[in-house]
């Protein structure tokens, strides 16, 4: 096999393909349902979503009494800053998707809670076989994250 076949086909395995696009849209589609309807007891950290690693780290801050007091996690919806939306006028603008590398995305979204209120969200996201899910998600403009809060809530009852 020549060196530009080999440099082809490497490059072929890493290019973000169609059907991972819509992917990607099906995720975002999955990840916002449930604030097209109003329900409040929807928990966007128990969602279906997330990475291996990342729902390791829900898993280990819930263990550890995450949810049970306010923290700078539970005290938050990251998804959409969702205290209050209308269900109605409750929508997501993808403004930007990037192929960060192989099984690599990021996504920057305005997440409109009501016709006049909207908010920044970065999504990272990896590929875990064949399924896109959420590595990360953080705020555009507060530059924090949810794994940085979950580490950052999880050391602080450590301290206690």
């Amino acid at each position: 096999m020549s060196v530009a076949v080999f440099a082809s086909l490497l490059l072929a395995a890493g290019s973000p393909s169609l059907g991972d696009g819509r992917a990607l849209d099906a995720l975002l589609n999955q990840i916002y349902a449930p604030y097209r309807t109003n329900s409040a007891d929807f928990d966007y950290l128990q969602a279906p979503i997330y990475a291996s690693q990342t729902a390791a780290l829900i898993q280990q801050w819930r263990q550890q009494g995450g949810g049970r007091e306010a923290d700078e996690v539970s005290d938050s919806d990251m998804l959409c800053d969702c205290q209050d939306w209308d269900a109605n006028a409750f929508h997501v603008e993808t403004i930007s998707r990037m192929f960060t590398g192989p099984g690599r995305a990021v996504m920057l979204l305005n997440v409109w809670q009501t016709k006049s209120h909207h908010s920044n969200v970065r999504l990272s996201l990896v590929k875990e076989g064949s399924r896109w899910a959420v590595e990360d998600i953080g705020d555009t403009g507060a530059g924090s994250s949810l794994r940085s809060a979950l580490g950052r809530a999880m050391s602080r009852k450590a301290r206690r």
